[in-house]
């Protein structure tokens, strides 16, 4: 822009809400392409091996970043946010930081931050990290973005990290997770309109009969084309059936076409898709006209070297029934967002390559590919073509709730009200900081500072209700005040003591006697965990099903009025419904009871106060923002966060510092597989113990798993001497010895005293056995 046309410029600009740095040609040219993309680019992208580090290219990126903070500077006001953007002015935070000491800043890379080992080669690691470091938050894309930076920080600078900043010069940085997302209502509103229902058609006319996979990428060497389209030519070798049942669009937006390995990479893509259309092309008259052709025969792949409009762009998303994203590396990847969006009520299919950032976001529903794996490629075609329109169906509906909740609005809101909700914690000790990845177990929010996020009920001072991660007395003594029958004050102990273990262990149930007591009794009482005992605890929290024999055994024990069964299980309540459907029994699960002859659970404890949930929701809520894929379920007498389809490694993260938070309470949790579990702590087993004994009537044997069960039975002893005959085993022999000529009788003889299980059995086979034994009976 010439001297004489910047005022003009600068007012136009200004009419936008905008202010314009004026750069020259050469610092320009030098700042943008010739160090942020000829440079940073490629090293953030794990591309750099062939890099040229050029001292003039650094100086122009240090003059452009200085026009950029010279110019915030000017223009700054007190009480203004500062939010700075990518790897372009990755050196401004620090260039305002000298002038603006009490300014806050925020900054957010859009793309990839590799790890140490890579960022170590770069000549002005220091000089970038320091600069970026001059922030209050620093945002990523995903939680492996932001623990590279977090061990690159100890590593390069020595600085000592914790799992949600850095300490620099006095000063704790903090670093957060924010996944960008779409605007999706502007591609759902895109679809409705006639012009791209119009074109939906005529596409759907062209390729009648056949499935198209959809490929919209920048021709640029991280987005990995050439390795869709070798994924692309495998899948046609190794499945011919499918030669003229499918067709790859693949749209390829010219990006920075003045570079050599950019004329590099279009030569390479125009190869391949000339030797895929030359060998797989089939004849015309199996299409319709309107597609690409080769040598008169219509090709499989249709390219388009171009940039497409929104309404063409929707149209061709529309009639896709597959995504293909091969990134080999990629900060984030919109597109396979736009897809989803653009499909709801039709449910393609995603392909996504794992480098791409969007796969931490959409693992659970996504076919994840890794791009330098031509075969895992293939067979992901393979399956995305085949898929039932069920399956469809499953996964497009979690993306899509993914989709409409992270909004490229809510990634703003949320980035900006973490920057303003807090000031830095001062610092304090921390772990030793080392080479080793650190996890980010807070991604947004410093630990001494959650209280504004994560409310607690009212409390009468304004000081942190967080230290070092877990809730401060301050929140315990909120809790107190719930007025609550069964939790009272919250004066006991977080967790409640069990009992010790006896000096003899337990000895191995006599069958036959048990079987002598049963039949001397008139009412009888069955008190049975599922897992563990009715069927066998696996160590991945797999719960299988009954099996048809143990459900004829109950069966056929209840049939007697005399006997009564209670399962007590932490399973769902709707599979424990359906699978002992029919059979007269009461289910018990997490504080629910299911009574014979009712289709609805009802509370076991219906006097109980909820207000607790009012502390633990907010916190749920947190993390479930915070963690993409989590979700929350709740029920009368209980909270679950579960994240199983969250990722791998930062789901397990957050669930650790979710249970140090829950941990404080005075609240019972329950670790299960990529679950955690809350209900009111003294709702224990002892406590559903005796409330399911005192809707009874009276009993004279018992038979149990139970060790809880032995407390109460001897309470009932004491007053009524109603039980007579109580049987409490445990499942396995530790700490057992075999004594099989044990007579029956209350409390198990001398084995160990009532309050502990007086017998054992090996396994749930057995159990089957002693069921036999008294079905028999």
């Amino acid at each position: 822009i010439v001297d004489e046309e910047k005022d003009e410029v600068a007012g136009l600009l200004r009419d936008q809400g905008c202010v314009p740095v004026f750069l020259s040609e050469k610092i320009s040219d030098e700042h943008y392409n010739g160090f942020s993309n000829g440079v940073l680019w490629p090293l953030f992208h794990y591309l750099h091996n062939n890099l040229q580090y050029n001292d003039k290219l650094w100086t122009s990126y240090l003059s452009a970043n200085q026009s950029f903070a010279d110019t915030v500077e000017s223009i700054y006001r007190p009480g203004d946010t500062i939010w700075i953007h990518d790897l372009h002015l990755m050196l401004v935070a620090k260039m305002l930081r000298r002038q603006l000491p009490k300014a806050t800043i925020g900054f957010f890379l859009h793309i990839p931050f590799p790890s140490p080992e890579i960022f170590k080669v770069f000549p002005w690691k220091r000089e970038v990290l320091s600069g970026v470091l001059e922030c209050d938050l620093v945002g990523f894309h995903t939680y492996e973005y932001a623990q590279n930076f977090l061990r690159t920080c100890a590593i390069v600078l020595g600085l000592e990290t914790k799992p949600n900043g850095v300490t620099v010069k006095g000063k704790f940085v903090r670093v957060g997770v924010f996944p960008i997302g779409i605007e999706p209502k502007k591609f759902l509103e895109k679809m409705e309109t006639e012009k791209v229902q119009k074109r939906v058609e005529e596409l759907k006319a062209i390729f009648a009969g056949k499935q198209v996979i959809i490929g919209v990428d920048r021709l640029d060497y991280i987005k990995g084309v050439p390795h869709k389209l070798l994924g692309f030519e495998g899948f046609l070798e190794k499945y011919p059936e499918w030669r003229d049942k499918v067709v790859l669009v693949q749209v390829a937006v010219p990006s920075r076409a003045d570079g050599p390995e950019y004329k590099q990479l279009k030569d390479e893509t125009d190869e391949l898709v000339g030797r895929i259309n030359g060998a797989f092309a089939v004849s015309r008259d199996k299409y319709n006209e309107g597609v690409a052709t080769q040598l008169g025969r219509v090709a499989p792949v249709q390219y388009l070297y171009r940039s497409v409009d929104m309404d063409e762009l929707c149209a061709l998303y529309r009639v896709a029934s597959c995504c293909f994203v091969t990134s080999i590396r990629d900060g984030m990847n919109l597109v396979c967002l736009e897809y989803i969006a653009s499909q709801q009520g039709t449910c393609g299919s995603l392909i996504l390559s794992e480098f791409a950032g969007a796969a931490q976001s959409l693992c659970g529903g996504a076919i994840l590919i890794n791009p330098w794996n031509t075969d895992e490629m293939v067979d992901a075609l393979h399956t995305a073509m085949t898929m039932t329109p069920e399956q469809r169906q499953v996964k497009h509906d979690l993306m899509f709730n993914y989709v409409m909740k992270y909004t490229s609005a809510f990634w703003g809101q949320l980035f900006i009200t973490e920057l303003h909700t807090f000031k830095p914690p001062s610092p304090g000790p921390s772990a030793p900081s080392s080479a080793a990845a650190t996890p980010l177990s807070t991604p947004l929010l410093s630990r001494a500072a959650r209280v504004a996020v994560v409310p607690a009920l009212p409390h009468e001072d304004s000081s942190p209700n967080l230290i070092n991660g877990v809730f401060s007395p301050n929140i315990l003594h909120s809790l107190s005040k719930i007025d609550s029958p069964l939790l009272g004050l919250y004066s006991a102990s977080p967790r409640m003591s069990r009992p010790t273990s006896p000096s003899v262990g337990p000895v191995r149930l006599n069958s036959r006697s048990l079987q002598s007591a049963y039949k001397e009794s008139s009412k009888r009482l069955f008190l049975l965990s599922y897992e563990g005992t009715l069927v066998p605890q696996h160590d991945t929290h797999h719960v299988e099903r009954p099996s048809w024999k143990l459900l004829a055994q109950l069966k056929e024990l209840v049939k007697y009025k005399e006997n009564e069964i209670v399962i007590l299980s932490e399973h769902n309540q709707k599979n424990l419904m359906e699978w002992f459907n029919g059979v007269r029994l009461i289910l018990v699960s997490n504080g629910m009871q299911l009574r014979p002859g009712c289709t609805e659970w009802e509370p076991l404890f219906p006097e109980v106060n909820t207000e607790w949930k009012e502390a633990v929701r907010p916190l749920f809520k947190y993390y479930t923002v915070r963690t993409p894929g989590a979700k929350v379920e709740e029920t009368d007498m209980q909270m679950q966060w579960d994240y199983s389809k969250a990722d791998i490694t930062f789901g397990k993260t957050q669930a650790r510092e979710l249970n140090q938070n829950l941990d404080s309470m005075p609240l019972k949790v329950i670790r299960g597989n990529k679950t955690l579990t809350v209900t009111p702590h003294e709702m224990n087993t002892t406590t559903i113990v005796q409330r399911i004994i005192g809707q009874m009537t009276t009993f004279d044997f018992m038979f149990s798993d139970c060790p809880q069960a032995n407390i109460v039975a001897e309470r009932m002893v004491e007053e009524t001497e109603s039980v007579s005959k109580c049987f409490v085993f445990q499942m396995g022999e530790a700490g057992s010895k075999d004594n099989s000529s044990t007579s029956s009788g209350r409390g198990g003889g001398g084995a160990g005293g009532i309050s502990s299980p007086a017998y054992y059995m090996s396994d749930s086979d057995e159990l089957q056995e002693v069921f036999d034994l008294l079905v028999a009976s």
